[in-house]
């Protein structure tokens, strides 16, 4: 029954897939066209398109400064929610094979649970070592 209806839905799927690789395909042909110049300078669109590039830029360096001042912090949190997910699930599947498999459904809430606890300490880990001031004050004590 499955097979029947994934087998009547796939001309839908085939053709929305084609759709968007066309759609993506000519969106840099668009961009090109709406910067390109008039007789008489940028037209609207290339002001907009030259106005949105400047923000998006300052907001990339931006978040490149944010990321690089904070990375132990980022990357505590990534590996303590990684390593909290894989213990919460695992503490979910041993209840999962002691209880005749309830524990299972367990699964994706004890993942979750086990990555935010995980995260946090990870973060709180990682947090000290961004610390700038003890950096430049190691520095300042190695050319004395």
């Amino acid at each position: 029954m499955l097979a029947v209806r994934l087998h009547k839905q796939k001309p839908n799927l085939i053709a929305s897939a084609l759709i968007a690789v066309l759609a993506i395909g000519s969106l840099g042909r668009v961009a090109d066209l709406a910067v390109s110049t008039t007789g008489s300078g940028p037209t609207v669109a290339g002001r907009f398109l030259g106005t949105a590039q400047d923000g998006a830029e300052h907001a990339i360096y931006l978040g490149g400064i944010v990321l690089e001042r904070n990375r132990h912090l980022v990357v505590g949190g990534t590996m303590g929610c990684a390593v909290g997910a894989a213990v919460g699930a695992g503490v979910a599947t041993v209840a999962g094979v002691f209880s005749g498999g309830v524990g299972f459904a367990l699964i994706p809430t004890a993942s979750m649970i086990g990555c935010g606890l995980g995260g946090v300490a990870g973060g709180a880990v990682g947090r000290p070592l961004d610390d700038y001031a003890s950096d430049l004050s190691a520095l300042s004590a190695l050319g004395d």
